[in-house]
């Protein structure tokens, strides 16, 4: 028997945000690469896409969804899905979830970066002008990020007492980088914000493999205990 083995890029996902339409035809709302950082805890933390992402895999992906609905034969219906790829494969599905469509705000990214709601999108069946959005120059050399700000693991938010946290972390990311900002209770939930960037550089998005956001927090509310 063939040993047919496959090759993947080791701590990376695609993620997919789409919908079918009322006639079954898949719209693709968002594309983001998705780096697993090493504390499984931080899971969601980083999110972005670009033109580049955009160009390499949005057929790729339509395609995927154009037979799977040969299967399932569905209309309206959307789906947050996150795929592993292999060098020159087709995508592997990983996950499949309608009710992680919008979920945390993720799919708010390509409104934020864009201009176009993803759920009005779907509720009014509208398709994404790929092409045409990317050639736009003022999203053409763009790398456009969804932070998961965590808190940390270990941190007693009961004994943290800070007016500031927000503030902090948004002169961490640079008011020039963020297009929105969303704070959280931090003592309520195990994050603290949820912040959109545009950068015109890619390495300049948190690295998530390293905790960067996670740390920082910690970095704040230390400050703050002493």
């Amino acid at each position: 028997m063939p040993n047919h083995a496959c090759r993947f890029e080791a701590k990376l996902r695609w993620a997919v945000d789409m919908f079918y339409s009322s006639t079954g035809k898949p719209i693709i709302t968002a594309i983001t690469r998705h780096p697993t950082p090493k504390r499984s805890e931080y899971h969601h933390v980083l999110y972005y896409t670009n033109r580049e992402i955009f160009q390499r895999f949005h057929d790729r992906f339509e395609s995927f969804f154009i037979r799977l609905n040969e299967i399932m034969g569905v209309h309206s219906l959307p789906i947050h899905a996150e795929f592993k790829v292999p060098e020159g494969g087709k995508p592997i599905p990983v996950e499949l979830n309608p009710l992680r469509y919008g979920g945390d705000g993720l799919t708010d990214l390509s409104y934020y970066a864009h201009g176009q709601c993803p759920y009005l999108s779907f509720f009014q069946d509208e398709p994404y002008d790929w092409d045409g959005i990317w050639a736009d120059g003022r999203h053409a050399n763009k790398h456009y990020a969804w932070v998961l700000a965590y808190t940390g693991v270990g941190i007693d938010t009961e004994q943290v007492r800070i007016k500031d946290v927000h503030a902090r972390f948004r002169q961490f990311i640079g008011e020039k980088s963020l297009i929105e900002y969303q704070g959280v209770d931090y003592r309520e939930n195990p994050v603290f914000a949820i912040a959109y960037l545009a950068e015109e550089r890619e390495e300049r998005l948190p690295p998530s493999e390293k905790n960067t956001v996670p740390s920082t927090f910690w970095s704040i509310t230390r400050a703050s205990m002493t």
